[in-house]
């Protein structure tokens, strides 16, 4: 008789019924495809120099943005911070509260963006309706 076949993912044992069904599996991407795709919108850096650990702004920023698009497609903050080298030669990765940092530092960067554009646009919808704005309000 065959050994029971064991789940890649989470190691649990499958049966029969459930081998037999044709469920699609979900494929989280990789971080470095992550970062390849930032690269690729960006064009300001290449993914090497994301890895690589520099410390001029526009490479901190992909960094950060490739660690929180890494976070929001389920990887955990340990495993992210793994697949980054650390800065320190004590080290052989970066420590996970690097990647919580960076994470935050992203999400803010997009809220403050967002607001910048909400509010232009209601400047925007204001002025055509004769309207100006005295301490943020219409």
């Amino acid at each position: 008789m065959d050994a029971p076949k064991t789940c890649p993912t989470c190691g649990g044992v499958v049966t029969q019924a459930i081998a037999q069904r044709s469920l699609p599996v979900p494929v989280r991407p990789s971080i470095r495809g992550i970062a390849h795709d930032v690269a690729r919108r960006r064009m300001d850096v290449t993914v090497d120099e994301i890895f690589m650990g520099g410390r001029e702004r526009r490479i901190v920023t992909a960094r950060h943005e490739v660690m929180w698009e890494g976070r929001k497609a389920g990887w955990s903050y340990p495993m992210i911070a793994r697949r980054f080298p650390s800065p320190s030669p004590k080290r052989e990765f970066m420590d996970h509260t690097s990647v919580i940092f960076g994470v935050s530092q992203h999400a803010k960067r997009r809220r403050q963006a967002i607001m910048a554009l909400v509010a232009s646009d209601n400047a925007r919808s204001a002025s055509r309706h004769g309207l100006r704005f005295v301490d943020g309000r219409a």
